[in-house]
């Protein structure tokens, strides 16, 4: 401590006191200390950092000391690292040390159930709602349709002649309509999705909707040459995206590219602005479904295009989610989605936090080339924001042009977009406010085109006066934004603060910097100095306190600046010396900074106190100074002694128009509105009431002068449209249409004769193609057929069928043509139901052979329809289900080991397996399941399957392998147990995820609790507690750990 000021003061204090300086933790002092009874009556500490060893994470053996619930992290002061729990909570450094949080049943809140998986390659954190089930109404017959139908098969008997009339009737009839139905069918769907308010704000010029038109599918299909093949530019989830040039189509604004970033913020914006469309403002909400960079298209400027609408719903306004099967890309996909199954316009927000994160680091969602803690894009980066390192994980040209700020606004929204409960969520329309908001600053802080009224100066030396600023009478908007020049220099200067100016920007106005100065005589060994006074009253000025700091350069003096209600300022100390430099930071040793702390001041004082005088001596004289300025040009090593000669600085100044006080009510007075054509009124965001004007997108100039935005031509730009397009410029934007090129005509009868013959060679050549590509297709499609026998084990089944070897019991191989005589030729009357990718007949099959496995038919119906539906309750035994669990086992087993090829099924649930009239168990629907070469451990697919029976493991890293099935398996397998469906939304929210739930009894040793009654009164509790034992392995989170089903197939045999 270093004792100042103290010869001019004295105290009243009855005895002696102390004064303390304390290195502590800052956050514990109490209110209304007494300051002369020392620090008696409240109590500090001082923090230490600790690190374990000399060793990185990457190279210490840390799994040793962190346990498999935590993570491992590098110090940030060099070598050792430390241990955290994935959740926060508990000890890393013991075995099971780290706490759950959803041991505290509060923590999710009312209504939500709180789930935690934990591996070494991730964690995950959840609150899974409750949700509602629902069926899908089946699809009417046509009434029409119907009657034609019968009135024909009536008349069948009439005759020939007759039938035929009838016939070519009803069918023109039925064409008929079905046209006619076929465009009811689109007026509802143009009027469900919000076509009529369409058409409404197009018509009446209302709203945000501009330059908008509605086609027609006969336009498009003009446009894109019927939907040629030629025209496809790629397929999406679930339609084909062509390219085709509409005629009359409205042209598209042309974005002037400013910099990297700025483009990356503009599409996000583009984006949240689209969904905020779908989720808000359409007559019914449209919810997505599938938001991924892949399915963002750009235009030549950039502009995004949101486009795959496959597997996007609509929803009643009073509806909040959609209960659906889980679809969409790994990566982007809600987690509280694919717990849940409920879809919510939450889901959406989440994806595109996910995109966000791509503009952000240029990552990938999900790669296998990171580390296993990096592998996730979203996890990692949330990691990233809470150690405070996320400009680790930008991409390099986004971190060198954003600042830091921009990026620090981004990421918190980002982090806000992938909150793992969906209600934490910002809507879509908050994210494209906020995003707005981001940009609209970014582009004050580019400026704007300067430019003066007509016969004005607009200039005084080299700076640029823009209007509303002016020199001399009727060039400035009012006398606030006068400029006086000084001819003789010339210098400009404000003429109601009389204050020089250095530059004039959208927002600001640089002007000399304030100062105070305090001078040290040698001779006397005092000090002399005075406060500087700024009045900024009555002007459209205020101080910027985001721009300016405090810098104070000197010995012992305290510089501050203050008004009526604040002061911020801080110390400069010195040692005595003749020659006292500056290591370069301004930290209180000869130099200090400090920030404002209120924005938008008009009155205030720049000023210095000197300190500790008394016992410091100088041999040179010199003077201290305080300074007002934009803090950002002090050079490094300063000597203090040299004064501020060797640095320059300047003072920032907000401006408004305060003509009147906002947009809302200043847009009234159109004569004196200080916002001209084509220009947006911005309301100040400065502290003060007031207003700002910008040019109105594709457009640019001065927006305060009457005509002074002016439309930017885009088309000066050669390359603005593709080859063979002309671009053409209109007020506001640019189009781009394809020029039709000049040929030279022929006489007339020339061209005629030539199209004849022209037309008749064609048809010859027309026809003889036709023939050969019949021949070609039929040819193909027997070596289609043989090579897809050949690959799915053809030859192996034929070998086993014929030698009656291997595990192929009485099969037999049809031919196509027996099974379309057996079924009617796949008659509809023959259905019996429809699975994943298929139709599933019945028909009476006769001996033959073909590449098609056949499955007699089954009369019990599904294991799911016996063990949920309320008539089928407990009617299997315990002996048939333990049987049913190994046919099942032993099927998958055999799918996984031993074809030759091996197969992963990709869809078992209780469902998808039949049951004959002895219970003996079928699975089936292999629509989506497919085979793999035995090299290969795993796939890397699209999510899918039925939520309830999906692994985890999957989910998050989108590969599939073998130890996926075992997982669905185990869900089948505690549905035997416990009768129960994997997902209900009638249980209690710590029961509705079955497989979660039971996990929780086997480890809470409460099994029999859960049990259906039936299996708890036959089964033996041995025999029970080895099953539930199999399905707890069968249902660990890593697949890894979960056993082979040849594995579980021997164990249930053993049973």
């Amino acid at each position: 401590m270093i004792s100042i000021n103290t010869e001019n003061k004295v105290w009243n204090s009855s005895g002696d006191y102390c004064s303390t300086a304390m290195i502590e933790e800052g956050l514990k002092v109490d209110r209304g200390i007494d300051v002369y009874e020392g620090s008696q009556n409240y109590s500090q500490r001082s923090g230490l950092e600790w690190w374990i060893g000399n060793e990185t994470c990457e190279r210490a053996t840390w799994n040793a000391t962190c346990n498999t619930e935590s993570n491992c992290y590098n110090s940030t002061y060099g070598q050792g690292y430390r241990c955290s729990c994935f959740f926060s909570e508990g000890n890393p450094y013991l075995l099971n040390g780290c706490l759950d949080p959803c041991d505290d049943p509060n923590y999710c809140g009312e209504g939500y159930v709180c789930i935690s998986e934990i591996t070494r390659s991730y964690a995950s954190l959840y609150c899974k709602p409750e949700g509602k089930g629902g069926k899908l109404s089946p699809i009417a017959v046509s009434f029409i349709e119907f009657t034609i139908l019968v009135f024909v098969n009536a008349t069948a008997v009439g005759g020939g002649v007759f039938l035929l009339t009838i016939l070519a009737i009803a069918l023109w009839i039925q064409a008929k309509f079905k046209k006619r139905k076929n465009m009811m069918l689109k007026r509802k769907f143009f009027k469900r999705n919000g076509g009529l308010l369409l058409e409404q704000q197009i018509s009446s010029g209302e709203s945000n909707v501009e330059k908008t038109k509605i086609f027609v599918q006969e336009e498009l299909m003009k446009a894109a040459d019927n939907f040629n093949d030629s025209r496809v530019l790629g397929r999406g989830g679930s339609g084909t995206v062509y390219k085709g040039m509409l005629p009359d189509a409205s042209p598209q604004r042309g974005t002037y590219i400013v910099n990297f970033l700025e483009d990356r913020l503009r599409i996000s914006k583009e984006i949240a602005g689209a969904l905020a469309y779908l989720h808000s403002s359409a007559s019914t909400p449209i919810f997505h479904r599938d938001i991924k960079s892949s399915n963002i298209l750009l235009d030549e400027n950039y502009k995004a295009k949101v486009s795959d609408f496959g597997i996007s719903r609509s929803i009643p306004d009073e509806q909040t989610h959609l209960t659906t099967l889980v679809q969409g890309t790994f990566g982007y996909l809600d987690p509280e989605y694919f717990h849940s199954g409920q879809f919510t316009e939450k889901s959406d927000v989440y994806s595109f936090g996910v995109v966000l994160l791509e503009l952000l680091t240029g990552q990938k969602p999900v790669s296998l080339t990171r580390s296993e803690e990096e592998a996730n894009l979203a996890i990692n980066f949330i990691s990233s924001v809470k150690e405070d390192r996320v400009f680790e994980v930008l991409e390099t040209r986004v971190a060198n042009e954003a600042r830091k700020e921009e990026i620090q606004v981004v990421a918190s929204l980002a982090k806000k977009c992938l909150k793992l409960v969906g209600k934490k969520r910002p809507t879509m329309k908050e994210v494209l406010t906020q995003l707005e908001n981001l940009i609209l600053f970014q582009r004050q802080e580019f400026g704007f085109f300067n430019e003066t009224k007509p016969g004005c100066p607009s200039k005084c030396g080299n700076v640029t006066i823009p209007y509303p600023f002016g020199i001399g009478d009727g060039c400035y908007f009012d006398k606030g934004f006068e400029i006086t020049c000084n001819s003789q220099l010339p210098e400009p200067y404000l003429a109601k603060i009389e204050w020089r100016v250095l530059e004039i920007s959208s927002e600001q106005v640089y002007v000399d910097r304030w100062t105070s100065s305090i001078c040290y005589n040698s001779a006397t060994g005092t000090k002399m100095g005075k406060d500087t006074r700024i009045d900024l009253r009555g002007s459209p000025f205020t101080l910027s306190s985001t721009h300016n700091k405090v810098t104070v350069v000197g010995c012992d003096i305290y510089g501050y600046i203050n008004d009526l209600h604040s002061q911020s300022g801080c110390i400069s100390m010195c040692d005595t010396s003749d020659n006292y430099t500056t290591n370069g930071l301004c930290y209180g040793f000869g130099c200090c900074q400090a920030s404002i702390s209120i924005d938008g001041l008009r009155l205030f004082n720049v000023g210095m106190i000197s300190m500790n005088t008394k016992d410091k001596k100088w041999e040179t004289e010199h003077c201290s100074i305080a300074i007002l300025d934009e803090g950002l040009k002090v050079q490094t090593e300063i000597d203090v002694f040299e004064y501020s000669n060797n640095y320059s600085t300047r003072a920032v100044l907000n401006w408004a128009i305060e003509y009147k006080t906002s947009c809302d009510i200043a847009k009234w007075d159109v004569t004196n509105f200080a916002c001209k054509e084509n220009s947006l009124c911005i309301d100040n965001k400065n502290g003060y009431l007031g207003f700002l004007c910008e040019c109105s997108p594709g457009y640019e100039g001065n927006p305060y002068l009457p005509n002074g935005c002016h439309d930017i031509n885009e088309c000066d730009d050669p390359n603005r449209c593709e080859k063979g397009f002309i671009c053409t410029n209109y007020e506001g934007g640019f189009n781009c249409s394809y020029q039709i090129p000049k040929t030279n005509k022929g006489p007339p009868m020339v061209i005629v004769f030539t199209g004849i013959g022209t037309g008749m060679l064609l048809l010859i050549l027309l026809a003889v193609a036709f023939w050969l590509c019949r021949k070609l297709k039929n040819r193909r499609i027997r070596k289609l057929k043989q090579k897809f026998f050949v690959r799915n084990g053809g030859l192996l089944l034929e070998q086993q069928t014929s030698s009656g070897k291997g595990s192929v019991e009485k099969s037999k191989i049809f031919l196509i043509e027996e099974l379309e005589r057996a079924t009617d030729n796949f008659n509809e009357s023959r259905i019996l139901g429809r699975g994943g990718s298929g139709t599933v007949y019945k028909g009476m099959l006769h001996d033959d052979r073909s590449p098609l496995l056949v499955y007699e038919f089954v009369s019990r119906g599904t294991l799911s329809e016996h063990l949920h539906d309320e008539s089928h309750v407990s009617s299997i035994s315990w002996e048939d289900r333990l049987r049913i669990s190994k046919e099942i086992a032993g099927a998958l087993s055999y799918l996984h080991s031993s074809v030759s090829t091996p197969i992963f099924h990709r869809d078992i649930k209780s469902s998808n397996i039949l049951l004959d009239e002895n219970f003996k168990a079928k699975v089936s629907d292999f629509g989506i399941s497919i085979s793999v070469p035995e090299e290969q451990t795993h796939l890397t697919t699209l999510v899918q399957g039925t939520f309830g029976y999906l692994d985890p493991e999957y989910f998050h890293s989108g590969q599939f392998t073998e130890k996926s099935d075992v997982y669905s398996f185990g869900v089948v397998l505690v549905e035997l147990l416990t009768g129960q469906k994997p997902i209900s939304s009638t249980r209690s929210e710590e029961e509705k995820n079955l497989a979660m739930h039971f996990i929780s009894s086997v480890k809470e040793d409460r099994v029999f609790k859960v049990l259906e009654t039936r299996i708890a009164n036959e089964a033996r509790k041995e025999d029970i507690k080895v099953v539930a034992s199999l399905a707890k392995k069968c249902l660990k989170l890593v697949g890894k750990k979960r056993p082979t089903m040849k594995a579980v197939s021997i164990q249930l045999e053993n049973l």
